[in-house]
């Protein structure tokens, strides 16, 4: 199966919940008319991978060309700059955040990959956590930037680590776990995301600010992902058994709403905005991937690009300006969107 991919390119890839209610459809709406959906590639991409949308509304991402990684920006105005890290052959960018800071891999000419931060004005930070492989997952411009590393001497385990802003690396561990996944981090610190356990099945954790973890699983799931956190601590993701899933929210209290678009065979959140809308994607039964929007109020509105085979939404602004990317029926190529309310 193609898997959507907000991290292409990537080096490597409890307590009870008090409460939880189901919403097995949102009011869906039609709103073609009202947003606007532009494509998008930079010249000559073969690829392209959109992974985030800052808060003016211009677009970071990766791409692939000539057998090489490079990052974009794509301007408010459609001018799209290039951009590859100090001393890299490619530039594989993996996150971005509002204020337009783009976190990802470098690897040079030995092969050897570091790890950097780009800010809006195109200045970098090149760093390393010293004697391990790194992967960053999510930067956030006062939480800092976090991600996983595996140790050489391991058998691919993979920990946790948060870089502050000040450049002070600290690592971590969920207990019970063999890979740890961190996937967002918000301005006070706090780090979620989710973690693989000796059985193969995943299970979410918040690591606070006072460095305490909680573990937690939505009721009557196998698997929890978290791949979304906001400023106010709600958390978004997806979750399932037997390999279906199901979108999920949980509140700071801890409330857990389930989301499944109607006709689809699964749902997948991929990113919560600040008011509390999700964004993400929904698989139907004739293995196509549509997107899908859903307000605060629980109204869902689908979407898919016209043309497009599969359409893949993974980030939105403050401003409810979606990013994402999707595929036509002719190929396996990946272009990348932008869509306006």
């Amino acid at each position: 199966m193609r898997f959507p991919s907000l991290f292409a390119g990537r080096a490597r890839a409890s307590f009870a919940v008090s409460a939880i209610s189901f919403l097995a459809l949102g009011i869906a709406i039609n709103a073609a008319s009202a947003a606007t959906i532009v494509k998008f590639d930079p010249n000559g991409s073969q690829n392209t991978y959109p992974v985030g949308v800052d808060s003016q509304g211009r677009v970071q991402g990766g791409f692939s060309y000539e057998n090489a990684s490079h990052g974009f920006v794509r301007q408010t105005t459609g001018k799209i700059t290039i951009f590859d890290a100090p001393q890299a052959e490619n530039t594989v960018v993996v996150a971005s955040d509002a204020d337009g800071n783009i976190a990802g891999v470098l690897y040079g000419a030995s092969q050897a990959y570091h790890q950097f931060l780009r800010d809006s004005a195109g200045h970098y930070t090149i760093y390393d956590v010293e004697g391990v492989s790194v992967q960053p997952a999510a930067t956030n411009a006062l939480g800092g930037t976090t991600g996983s590393y595996i140790l050489h001497n391991e058998d691919q385990q993979s920990h946790g680590y948060v870089r502050t802003k000040s450049g002070k690396i600290s690592t971590f561990d969920v207990p019970a776990a063999q890979y740890v996944t961190p996937t967002a981090v918000i301005a006070d610190g706090t780090i979620a995301g989710f973690y693989n356990k000796s059985d193969g099945l995943s299970s979410s954790f918040i690591r606070h600010p006072d460095k305490t973890i909680t573990t937690f699983d939505v009721d009557g799931a196998e698997q929890t992902r978290i791949y979304g956190m906001n400023d106010s601590g709600m958390l978004a993701g997806y979750c399932g058994s037997s390999g279906k899933w199901r979108g999920f929210i949980r509140s700071a209290d801890g409330k857990v709403t389930l989301i499944k678009v109607k006709g689809a065979t699964s749902t997948f959140v991929r990113a919560i905005g600040e008011d509390g809308t999700v964004v993400g994607f929904y698989l139907r039964s004739d293995a196509t991937y549509h997107s899908f929007v859903r307000a605060p109020n629980g109204a869902i509105t689908t979407f898919n690009v016209k043309g497009a085979k599969s359409t893949f939404a993974g980030a939105i602004n403050a401003n409810g300006v979606i990013a994402g990317n999707w595929f036509s029926w002719d190929n396996d190529v990946s272009h990348g969107f932008i869509r306006k309310p």
